[in-house]
């Protein structure tokens, strides 16, 4: 009752890649293994002519809170005034003058990385000073993923490390204009993102919902069915019952006609059951030697050692390729063994039932 609340923004999930002599591999490509979730290409495609898909840019023209903050981004004289402060006290306004105008720390022009702890650390101030109202709408950029993946599309040449150019050519200041566009771009598209986020949700909840509407459609079409085939069975006993006592020939064609349908439907079951099996045997057979062709193909690769995180990244999709065929073989294993064993009681039971009678 008396703690504090903390509410959680972010959270990473720290990990260490373990090579084959069991020692930490701390050149591991990290960027690698991040992957977007599947729902995500259909609202950020992030592809160079569209990169929000068009459905999400026709709703932010008419979401109201998106219309207000840029509003607010564009004629905020509290913003302005808050950029200018930002500009000056991050000396980007220092680094913007000539150069013998500069302080002597301020000599040479700050590289991508100096840039970019310069920017966080603006957009830093910038997140604390937004009206709740429409900080209530933005993802959290203070997110090292977020604030990276919105500027990188925002303005991935601020970031470009320019090996080819020569190491005495100076790269251009951020006038203070670009810094206020830049700023401006940047809680812009965090609100998109945002809306983007809440459209997937909609879309989630509205597919959860139409579920949820199909599967009772179709549990009351199960119980209609059900209610049918029971009186159907009732209707059924009703007239076989009737034919025993009128016409005891007709009902012992009819019993042994139902005994032969049940029979015949068994055994289209248990043909189906083992031509099923002997197709899952068949794949795993082509899956062993598609994982044989692989592992030829990685062993080469090995050989060659030209491409190391090649190799490692082929290694992990070929483990995981054969965890998966022995899960399905012991699964299929515990299947036959399950399935033995209960036609073994079933025999038991019969001759059970034979030695009683």
């Amino acid at each position: 009752m008396g703690e504090a609340r903390v509410e959680t923004k972010s959270a990473s999930i720290e990990t260490e890649f373990i090579t084959d002599d069991d020692r930490v591999d701390s050149v591991h490509p990290v960027n690698l293994y991040q992957r977007f979730p599947t729902w995500w290409a259909n609202y950020v495609p992030m592809g160079k002519i569209v990169f929000w898909d068009d459905t999400v840019m026709m709703r932010a023209q008419s979401d109201e809170d998106m219309t207000a903050l840029a509003r607010y981004l564009q004629d905020g004289r509290d913003f302005t005034a808050a950029l200018e402060v930002l500009f000056e006290k991050h000396q980007f306004a220092e680094a913007a003058r000539m150069e013998e105008l500069r302080s002597k720390h301020r000599r040479r022009q700050q590289g991508p990385e100096e840039l970019r702890v310069s920017l966080r650390a603006v957009f830093a101030e910038l997140w604390k000073l937004l009206p709740d109202t429409h900080r209530q709408r933005l993802v959290y950029f203070r997110d090292e993923f977020v604030f990276d993946f919105l500027l990188g599309y925002i303005a991935p040449e601020l970031f470009e490390n320019d090996i080819a150019q020569d190491e005495d050519a100076e790269r251009p200041p951020l006038e203070f204009a670009a810094f206020s566009a830049l700023c401006r771009d940047f809680i812009f598209n965090a609100c998109v993102l945002h809306l983007s986020l809440r459209m997937q949700q909609e879309d989630e909840l509205r597919t959860i919902a139409l579920q949820r509407v199909e599967g009772r459609r179709q549990a009351a079409q199960r119980e209609a069915q059900r209610l049918l085939q029971d009186q159907q069975r009732v209707d059924g006993e009703a007239e076989l019952e009737r034919l025993w006592q009128e016409d005891p020939d007709e009902y012992t064609r009819r019993k042994l006609a139902e005994q032969e349908g049940t029979l015949q439907e068994k055994q289209a079951k248990s043909e189906a059951a083992r031509e099923q099996r002997k197709a899952e045997k068949l794949r795993d057979v082509e899956e062993e030697l598609a994982i044989a062709k692989k592992q030829r193909k990685l062993d080469k690769l090995a050989e060659s050692g030209n491409d190391p995180h090649e190799f490692d990244r082929r290694r992990e999709l070929l483990a995981a390729r054969i965890r998966k065929l022995d899960e399905r073989k012991r699964h299929r294993e515990t299947e036959e063994a399950r399935r033995r064993e209960k036609k073994e009681r079933k025999k038991k039971a019969m001759a059970a039932q034979q030695k009683n009678t």
